[in-house]
């Protein structure tokens, strides 16, 4: 498994740094860090719609009016579930169901 850039930051802490420089890579660590939760929170938010999505179109396979509102509240659900990620909210909410 590859290591984070935070990681070889940490790594780097200490070898041949003075105080100073090892203060500024703690921080640049600890900000790789956030970034890289704020990363994996985006991709299970997406992986969530890209399932949702993929769900939603293998299920009626016939068109009827019943089916196009089923097919109509999955999207509406999907493009909800994406802009909760974006706006930093969680990407399940338990009551839309």
């Amino acid at each position: 498994m590859s290591r984070t850039y935070a990681e070889q930051l940490r790594d780097g802490i200490g070898y041949r740094a003075t105080p100073v420089q090892s203060d500024v890579l703690r921080g640049a660590a600890a900000a790789l860090d956030a970034q890289d939760q704020e990363l994996r929170r985006l991709r299970d938010g997406l992986e969530a719609v890209r399932v949702y999505g993929s769900d939603t179109l293998s299920g009626p396979s016939g068109p009827s009016p019943a089916d196009r509102e089923w097919y109509r509240k999955g999207v509406r659900k999907m493009v909800a579930q994406a802009r909760r990620v974006l706006a930093g909210d969680d990407w399940y909410d338990d009551a839309e169901d």
